[in-house]
Protein backbone atom coordinates (compact mmCIF):
# COMPACT_ATOMS: atom_id res chain seq x y z
CA UNK A 1 0.00 0.00 0.00
CA UNK A 2 2.89 2.27 0.51
CA UNK A 3 4.19 4.45 3.46
CA UNK A 4 2.37 7.82 3.04
CA UNK A 5 4.38 9.76 5.33
CA UNK A 6 6.14 11.48 2.47
CA UNK A 7 3.23 14.04 3.00
CA UNK A 8 2.45 14.13 6.59
CA UNK A 9 3.26 16.58 8.65
CA UNK A 10 4.94 15.97 12.34
CA UNK A 11 2.20 17.13 14.21
CA UNK A 12 -0.65 14.85 12.39
CA UNK A 13 -1.84 11.63 14.22
CA UNK A 14 -3.74 8.96 12.68
CA UNK A 15 -7.40 8.14 14.18
CA UNK A 16 -7.34 4.25 14.43
CA UNK A 17 -11.33 3.03 14.78
CA UNK A 18 -11.99 0.77 17.69
CA UNK A 19 -13.43 -2.82 17.09
CA UNK A 20 -16.79 -2.60 17.58
CA UNK A 21 -17.03 -5.25 20.72
CA UNK A 22 -15.23 -2.31 22.30
CA UNK A 23 -16.81 0.69 21.50
CA UNK A 24 -19.02 1.95 24.41
CA UNK A 25 -22.64 1.89 24.49
CA UNK A 26 -25.30 4.28 24.85
CA UNK A 27 -28.93 4.75 26.47
CA UNK A 28 -30.46 2.40 24.38
CA UNK A 29 -27.89 -0.29 23.97
CA UNK A 30 -26.70 1.29 20.84
CA UNK A 31 -23.19 2.11 20.05
CA UNK A 32 -22.54 6.24 21.39
CA UNK A 33 -20.45 6.50 18.09
CA UNK A 34 -16.41 6.11 17.27
CA UNK A 35 -13.97 8.88 17.08
CA UNK A 36 -12.94 8.51 13.52
CA UNK A 37 -16.76 8.27 12.72
CA UNK A 38 -18.25 11.28 14.73
CA UNK A 39 -15.57 13.66 14.83
CA UNK A 40 -15.65 15.36 11.27
CA UNK A 41 -11.93 16.45 10.21
CA UNK A 42 -13.40 19.92 9.25
CA UNK A 43 -16.75 22.48 8.73
CA UNK A 44 -16.71 26.11 8.29
CA UNK A 45 -19.47 28.35 10.07
CA UNK A 46 -20.76 31.93 8.39
CA UNK A 47 -19.79 34.56 11.00
CA UNK A 48 -20.73 38.58 11.09
CA UNK A 49 -19.00 41.19 9.23
CA UNK A 50 -17.10 43.02 11.80
CA UNK A 51 -13.64 44.71 11.86
CA UNK A 52 -12.18 41.50 13.17
CA UNK A 53 -13.63 39.34 11.11
CA UNK A 54 -9.66 39.25 8.94
CA UNK A 55 -8.62 36.23 6.81
CA UNK A 56 -6.34 34.42 8.60
CA UNK A 57 -7.24 35.53 12.59
CA UNK A 58 -7.76 32.98 14.75
CA UNK A 59 -11.17 31.77 16.55
CA UNK A 60 -11.41 30.02 19.48
CA UNK A 61 -14.64 28.03 20.87
CA UNK A 62 -16.42 28.74 23.88
CA UNK A 63 -18.05 25.93 25.98
CA UNK A 64 -21.92 27.13 26.47
CA UNK A 65 -25.25 25.55 26.93
CA UNK A 66 -26.89 24.65 24.56
CA UNK A 67 -24.60 25.95 22.24
CA UNK A 68 -20.70 26.75 22.13
CA UNK A 69 -19.56 30.49 21.19
CA UNK A 70 -16.89 31.75 18.55
CA UNK A 71 -14.87 34.09 19.80
CA UNK A 72 -11.82 36.09 18.57
CA UNK A 73 -10.00 37.43 21.35
CA UNK A 74 -13.11 38.09 23.97
CA UNK A 75 -15.25 39.22 21.19
CA UNK A 76 -18.22 36.90 19.93
CA UNK A 77 -18.75 36.50 16.37
CA UNK A 78 -21.27 34.02 16.32
CA UNK A 79 -22.56 30.24 17.53
CA UNK A 80 -21.92 27.26 16.16
CA UNK A 81 -25.90 24.85 16.08
CA UNK A 82 -26.71 22.85 18.30
CA UNK A 83 -25.83 19.71 16.73
CA UNK A 84 -22.08 20.89 15.33
CA UNK A 85 -21.73 21.72 19.23
CA UNK A 86 -22.89 18.36 20.85
CA UNK A 87 -20.48 16.88 18.27
CA UNK A 88 -17.27 19.36 19.94
CA UNK A 89 -18.49 18.67 23.51
CA UNK A 90 -18.29 14.99 22.25
CA UNK A 91 -15.08 14.88 21.13
CA UNK A 92 -13.68 17.36 23.38
CA UNK A 93 -14.55 14.09 25.92
CA UNK A 94 -12.05 11.91 23.47
CA UNK A 95 -9.52 14.81 23.88
CA UNK A 96 -9.78 15.57 20.28
CA UNK A 97 -10.30 19.70 19.87
CA UNK A 98 -10.66 22.03 16.95
CA UNK A 99 -8.47 25.28 16.12
CA UNK A 100 -10.31 27.45 13.97
CA UNK A 101 -9.39 31.03 11.98
CA UNK A 102 -11.61 33.11 9.63
CA UNK A 103 -11.47 32.57 5.75
CA UNK A 104 -12.78 34.73 3.05
CA UNK A 105 -15.23 33.49 0.43
CA UNK A 106 -17.05 35.93 -2.20
CA UNK A 107 -16.39 38.62 0.57
CA UNK A 108 -18.30 36.29 3.10
CA UNK A 109 -16.17 35.63 6.44
CA UNK A 110 -16.59 32.35 7.56
CA UNK A 111 -14.83 30.06 10.65
CA UNK A 112 -13.20 26.97 9.40
CA UNK A 113 -11.79 24.86 12.21
CA UNK A 114 -10.04 21.91 11.60
CA UNK A 115 -10.22 18.52 13.74
CA UNK A 116 -6.35 18.90 15.80
CA UNK A 117 -5.92 15.53 18.35
CA UNK A 118 -4.94 16.40 21.46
Amino acid sequence: MGSGTKNRKNSDRILIKRPKALLPTGAGGSASGDPADVCIPSFEVKVQKGTLTLGGVPVRLKAGIPRYTMLIGTTEIGTLSPELSEVVKKCSGWGINYAGKIVIKNTTPYARFIRIPG
